[in-house]
């Protein structure tokens, strides 16, 4: 072999090795996407008034207020949301899913239990996911799900409030109170009688990677932040790789 071919393989080995050594050959590294910071993160309402105010996202008083973000999640990811309520009484939900099962992590600070539903159909009755948890208003929550092929965690605060639920998610799925047009997205609900604000809703991508959806769907309800145009670098900024 001729010194200058030796030389050129050489070149390619060291470009294969610092590229495994960054992660792989065509391997998508794991990404966080904040759902507040897409171009138009207010996807579909079905109900009440979602607006933006310095940055946050505030849901009005209207029962069972619910919308999505332009997020379809992958195959294990970890969802993210903090929150503040301004009164007590009601209900902050996660709206997730696995692949075609959606379902919800409910905060019910009027009840004080927090519970994922629903299993087998019931939301409280033989739920085996009910948990006592105590939110108190204008107090910072962070609430986390974390969705996994063999079952789901929530946490409250950083604090392990269900161990993981193993399932096969045959047995999961969202009350009808939460019912929305695509219930793949991620997405918010929120109960009561006064307001709610969510100050962060982010994912952080386990296994595979989520989709960021561009087609704007019919809107039921109101939603009052002004329409744009997407933006590639709105998306990028985003979007954070580990």
């Amino acid at each position: 072999m001729s010194t200058y071919r030796t030389a050129t393989a050489i070149k390619a080995l060291i470009i294969v090795i610092h590229l495994s050594a960054a992660g792989g050959i065509g391997e998508e590294k794991p990404r966080t996407v904040d759902l507040l910071k897409l171009s138009n993160p207010i996807y579909e309402v079905v109900a009440g008034r979602w607006e933006f105010i310095s940055g946050a996202l505030v849901v009005d008083d209207t029962p069972t207020a619910r919308m999505s973000f332009p997020y379809r999640p992958p195959a294990e990811y970890d969802y993210i949301v903090t929150f503040v309520t301004t009164r007590p009484g009601g209900n902050i939900a996660l709206l997730v899913s696995k692949g075609k099962t959606p379902f919800t992590w409910s905060l019910n600070t009027r009840g004080q239990i927090a519970r994922l539903e629903d299993i087998n159909e019931h939301s409280i009755i033989s739920n085996p996911c009910l948990r006592k948890y105590v939110i108190e208003p204008w107090k910072q929550y962070t609430a986390q799900v974390r969705v996994r092929k063999t079952g789901v965690t929530c946490l409250i605060n950083g604090q392990v409030v269900l161990k993981e639920y193993k399932t096969d998610y045959s047995d999961l799925s969202r009350n009808k109170k939460w019912t929305m047009e695509d219930e793949r997205l991620l997405g918010l609900g929120a109960h009561s009688d006064f307001m709610n604000i969510v100050l962060e809703a982010k994912v952080r991508e386990v296994t595979g990677q989520g989709r960021i959806l561009q087609k704007k769907p019919r809107t039921r309800g109101r939603r009052t932040r002004p329409r744009q145009r997407r933006s590639k670098t709105v998306e990028n900024e985003a979007v954070e790789k580990e």
